[in-house]
């Protein structure tokens, strides 16, 4: 009843120097939020991996309110999403709901309830969320019709959110898995620059697409790994690890059938 917004966050690219230009009926809380989520991309972009590009393209963002309800939302976590859907030329999945906000430092803000949201959400044709994890205890307030109609996809970080937005229901998830540690080029002599620095994230450590991606059904196959990688080792450590969390190392010859 007037208490919830529902937006549909729009991004456009241009060539540029990595400026935001919001659309001017974008105001308040709505447009501090939008702000901020581009202030940690800007500090993060060299460690997602993105830096380049940011730094080449202008983002145009326009939030289209899908009520008419003038009711604005924080839209951080969907912001940081729809840029790095757009710089990487890919479609978020249909249907789907973005909920919680984030700091400058890229801590999340959960949302304060989720039974409203997420009905208001459904009966305008969602089908999935994406919930930060700390709103997973809040599910015990939703009705039982919405959880079946609305499939959750929790996050604990904006990368995450950003990749399981993107991924979640794939059937085959191929992954670059060029380096496993952020420094292994320096490390091994091979290199004087970071993975990220040259838009690689890393497989392991803090950040790195093992963590980032848990929880990602279908198969998974790690492809373009680097002479460096252990992970290319049977019966490395790196290696097991990666296997016990359900991952594949791509090998010449592999046939995937879908």
């Amino acid at each position: 009843q007037g208490k919830v917004g529902l937006y549909r966050l729009e991004v456009g690219c241009s060539p540029g120097t990595g400026k935001l230009k919001i659309a001017g009926d974008v105001e308040g809380v709505m447009k501090e939020s939008i702000q901020r989520a581009f202030a940690y991309l800007m500090g993060q972009k060299v460690k997602l991996g993105i830096g380049q590009v940011i730094d080449t393209t202008d983002f145009h963002v326009e939030a289209i309110d899908l009520l008419n309800n003038r009711v604005p939302c924080e839209a951080g976590i969907a912001l940081v999403v729809a840029i790095y859907s757009a710089v990487k030329r890919q479609s978020v999945l249909p249907g789907l709901l973005i909920l919680g906000d984030l700091s400058i430092q890229g801590n999340i803000k959960s949302v304060r309830s989720l039974a409203e949201p997420l009905q208001v959400a459904m009966d305008n044709g969602a089908r999935r969320a994406l919930v930060p994890l700390e709103n997973k205890r809040n599910f015990l307030e939703v009705s039982g019709d919405i959880v079946e109609r609305v499939h959750p996809i929790f996050f604990s970080d904006p990368m995450t959110a950003a990749m399981k937005a993107r991924m979640k229901e794939a059937d085959v998830v191929f992954f670059d898995g060029t380096l496993f540690r952020d420094d292994e080029m320096i490390t091994t002599g091979t290199g004087a620059k970071t993975g990220r620095r040259m838009g690689h994230i890393p497989i392991g450590g803090e950040g790195g697409s093992l963590a980032a991606l848990e929880g990602i059904s279908g198969r998974r196959i790690y492809v373009h790994i680097n002479n460096t990688n252990p992970v290319l080792l049977v019966g490395s450590p790196e290696r097991a690890h990666v296997e016990r969390n359900g991952w594949e190392i791509a090998e010449d010859g592999m046939e995937i059938a879908l």
